[in-house]
């Protein structure tokens, strides 16, 4: 609280002209060294970063010159002192002259006769008319007004920075291409493209011309967008007025055809690129791998990869992290294990989904083993597999009659406080029921209910199954679990008749169908 009225103070001090005390000098440097270091501060203290600015600008403007003013007069006066120190006392008559002569006074501000200061009323004119008293002693230049307008655009703040756009032109400081830059990258980065375009349109009127960076921010922010035709256009009226375009914006391009998939237009880019004499660095070339690995080219893909090599370019993790996902993607699980092993060494992580693809080949083709192994794969590192990933595994070891995996699995799943779906659980409950194990399939049941998954008719087939199969054989359990099936209005169907039957007998099984006045059509299914 101390501190914000010794701004308000010493700024009322300033504006009005005064001579600040040695505290307020002391206020003043303290806050010009702070409006340097506040380039550095985040968005959370822009109102800090603001108000130092605009008292720091002042403080500069007037602070010093007095400085200067106060130690030309301190060094004045002590060379009299030693004047008058080498000749004695000076007379009465000449210090009575002295008392009467009224010497002429330097003004603490502006280093100006007494005689020649602004009068009051002067000043107060400059002032309505919106020019700061220090202005005659130091005027705000180009890099100062950049500072605070890339505060301003920073924080949202488009309306302040118009108006020190303005300022700019009412002290005749003509704005240039950094400028409108700062404005441009800001509209780019909160995903406004209309004003971004609308401040370069702005920055052409006022007849600065623009430069590769101007453009690359517009290029940059359309690509991010998946707006490739307009993106395309800006380069293309970049290459017209003459402007050389730069790494950053080919890339862009590329980046955004691989996001697409376009892998054509791709290399079209790539082309483009070494024509103008543009390196083509491993950015350029995972661009392009990422958009094989979008439509599963793997043959692409290896031949770009062979072209890095050729080209002397080293593949980076993300070179073989696109590599192993074009070969997820196309099912190649031993390429992709080599890729894999390539990143490992690099000290790289693969993607998610990549191994979540390969889990899902694995699981297609009934590779249990190599399954479980990318699970394991994923899981040390730090990838979280989720439900989907856990139960694609769990099916395929259903699939292959490992239903010790099956229940490592599930069990795995649960310690993590991952909830499988109903389609996991009911994979369980129907490789349980085929042993016989009902009380597991129970077991499954309650836990099913638990995490809020209402059962269906693939569970509760499973579970009139393992209430057949159990030894010795549960008619009861299996004719009360069907009556709770009607209440929850499970769509009903022949395998599950097919399962009451075997588990209460043909016409204790009838009786019930009968009695809930379900009707069995011919494809096999149940209405009321």
């Amino acid at each position: 609280m101390m501190q914000v009225t010794m701004y308000q103070q010493a700024k009322k001090t300033i504006l009005s002209g005064k001579q600040p005390s040695m505290t307020e000098y002391s206020f003043g440097f303290v806050l010009v060294a702070l409006m340097i270091l506040v380039l550095f501060v985040d968005n959370g203290v822009q109102d800090l970063r603001s108000g130092i600015f605009e008292f720091g600008t002042d403080a500069m403007c007037v602070v010093v010159p007095i400085l200067i003013s106060s130690y030309m007069g301190h060094g004045g006066s002590t060379k009299s002192s030693k004047q008058s120190g080498a000749s004695g006392h000076a007379p009465a008559k000449e210090c009575k002259e002295a008392e009467t002569k009224q010497p002429v006074q330097r003004h603490p501000a502006h280093g100006l006769s007494r005689a020649a200061a602004p009068k009051p009323l002067e000043r107060q004119s400059r002032l309505n008319q919106g020019i700061h008293p220090a202005a005659t002693v130091n005027k705000p230049d180009k890099a100062s007004f950049n500072s605070l307008i890339h505060a301003c655009a920073k924080r949202g703040d488009m309306s302040g920075a118009e108006q020190r756009i303005q300022e700019m032109h009412t002290q005749h400081v003509a704005p240039d291409a950094s400028t409108y830059n700062i404005l441009i990258e800001a509209c780019a980065r909160a995903k406004d493209l209309d004003g971004a375009q609308s401040w370069f349109s702005r920055m052409v009127s006022d007849g600065v011309a623009a430069n590769t960076v101007s453009y690359s921010i517009i290029i940059q922010g359309q690509c991010k967008h998946g707006d490739i035709c307009h993106a395309a256009q800006w380069l293309r009226q970049m290459i017209s007025e003459g402007i050389e375009p730069n790494v950053a914006s080919y890339n862009s391009m590329i980046y955004a055809c691989g996001i697409n998939g376009n892998v054509d237009a791709a290399e079209t880019w790539v082309g483009e690129m070494e024509e103008r004499g543009l390196p083509v660095r491993e950015t350029t070339m995972t661009a392009v791998i990422d958009a094989c690995a979008k439509v599963g080219d793997a043959v692409r893909a290896e031949k770009w990869m062979e072209s890095m090599k050729l080209r002397g370019i080293e593949p980076n993790v993300d070179v073989y992290r696109a590599m192993m996902d074009v070969d997820a993607k196309a099912c190649n699980a031993a390429r992709a294990l080599q890729w894999y092993k390539a990143l490992q060494m690099l000290g790289g992580v693969p993607t998610r989904n990549s191994i979540a693809a390969l889990v899902s080949s694995c699981a297609q083709a009934g590779d249990a083993v190599s399954a479980r192994w990318w699970l394991s794969s994923m899981e040390a590192s730090c990838l979280s597999p989720d439900a989907g990933i856990y139960g694609s595994v769990l099916d395929v070891c259903v699939k292959v009659n490992d239903i010790v995996q099956a229940k490592l699995v599930y069990r795995k799943m649960h310690c993590k406080g991952i909830h499988p779906t109903i389609v996991t659980y009911a994979s369980l409950a129907r490789a349980l029921a085929h042993n016989g194990d009902w009380r597991e399939v129970e077991a499954l049941a309650c836990q099913m209910k638990k995490d809020g998954q209402t059962m269906n008719d693939y569970f509760l087939y499973a579970l009139l199954l393992a209430y057949a199969t159990g030894k010795p054989r549960q008619p009861q359990r299996a004719e009360q679990a069907f009556r709770e099936a009607l209440n929850l209005d499970i769509q009903m169907n022949g395998h599950v008749f097919s399962a009451l039957h075997r588990a209460v007998g043909r016409t204790r099984g009838q009786q019930l169908i009968e009695a809930s006045k379900l009707k069995v059509d011919s494809g096999l299914r149940t209405h009321r």
